[in-house]
């Protein structure tokens, strides 16, 4: 084959697989991560980001919320994760990884403990709870 045909070849397979990724985007519905402070009488801060999203400092007050919604990556490669701070630690914390949530949160509600985190699944019933680690 001459490489102009072999360049033509490639020109085509590459905007197929942009078409796709796009159509994935479209057609998969949108996650979400609520992050909720539960520690009485303390404000948290909270700081997430992505490998494409830099989502910035939040502060959270007491029983307050805060959450973001995005798509996930077309490969399913899609990782979120936030620090999150408070008066007297500041911990690492991974809010969104598909290959652990992808099928166990549409939204991932997360609850911020002094001594740890609990995901509660998209339906409610199942609830999983980590300690920080020291």
């Amino acid at each position: 084959m001459n490489s102009i045909v072999k360049s033509g070849v490639f020109i085509l397979m590459l905007c197929l697989v942009m078409v796709v990724a796009q159509v994935h985007v479209a057609a998969t519905p949108a996650k979400r991560v609520v992050v909720e402070n539960d520690i009485d009488g303390e404000d948290i801060g909270v700081h997430c980001a992505s490998a494409d999203d830099d989502l910035g400092f939040v502060p959270i007050h007491p029983r307050g919320q805060w959450g973001f919604s995005f798509h996930t990556r077309f490969l399913g490669t899609t990782l979120f994760h936030c620090r999150i701070s408070s008066r007297d630690s500041s911990h690492g914390l991974v809010v969104y990884d598909d290959n652990l949530h992808r099928y166990v949160c549409d939204t991932c509600h997360w609850s911020i403990r002094s001594n740890g985190s609990c995901l509660f699944s998209s339906d409610v019933t199942k609830v999983d709870c980590y300690d920080w680690v020291k």
